[in-house]
Order: C-alpha cells, then structure tokens, then sequence
C-alpha cells in the first residue's frame, strides 16, 4: 500500500510565496504566505516535512521565478515541479491565463487534481537560474 500524498501548490511573486496545502486524507487546503527568500524557502521545505506524514508533491507556475525555487524545494521527501503556464489545463478560461487577484487559492484544489497529469518544462541545469 502506498503513502497517501500532501499536496502543495505555490504561487510565486517576486517578494513572496502564497502557499496552499492539501495534506494527506484532508478535504480542505491550509493557505498561507512567506517571504521569497533563501532562509524562508528553506523554513518552508522543513515545515512541509514537519507537518506531511508521507512524500510531498509541489508544483508552482512557470515565472520570473525561473527554476531557483526548484532547485531549493527539491529535496528530501519534497518534488517539486515547474508547471508550464501554456501547458496548464487547470485554468477555467479558455487562453489559459488568469485574471489579476486569481492565485493559489483558486488554483490549488485543481492542481491536487491534476498533478500528476501536468507536463513540466525540461529543467536547466543548476548553473542557471
């Protein structure tokens, strides 16, 4: 039998991350922000192994992020995946696009959903960013 999955879905900003997350045999998502920053990152990635029983499943939308938060998040039980904006099929308009003030908190239920379903852009490797 296979450990149940917590799900996290991050809406990057340049100064903050808005976080939700589905934990395992739970219905309703925990939302919450912490700044964009190494030191933070790194709280984050502690606490989601703090607070998740099993592995960890993270996704954030492809932005002026690039793939920094990535490589910070990947780690220990933690996968995180950069999902494509003009591959995501979560959005319900029809260009794929959402509207200003429709981050995480819209989103993220329907990210859980389709996870692993997603199609993520080919990784650079760690000299870029």
């Amino acid at each position: 039998m296979s450990e149940a999955i917590t799900f996290v879905g991050i809406d990057a900003h340049k100064v903050e991350l808005h976080v939700a997350l589905l934990a395992a045999n739970e219905t309703e998502p925990v939302s919450w922000t912490v700044r964009n920053e190494v030191r933070a990152v790194e709280r984050l990635r502690r606490k989601l192994e703090r607070v998740a029983p099993g592995p960890i499943s993270c996704c954030y939308e492809a932005g002026p992020c690039g793939y920094a938060l990535q490589r910070q998040l990947d780690r220990g039980r933690v996968r995180c995946e950069v999902i494509a904006p003009a591959r995501d099929e979560c959005s319900d308009r029809p260009d794929h696009r959402r509207s200003r003030g429709q981050g995480v908190h819209h989103r993220t239920s329907s990210w859980a959903d389709r996870i692993s379903e997603s199609s993520s852009p080919r990784r650079p490797s760690s000299s870029r960013s």
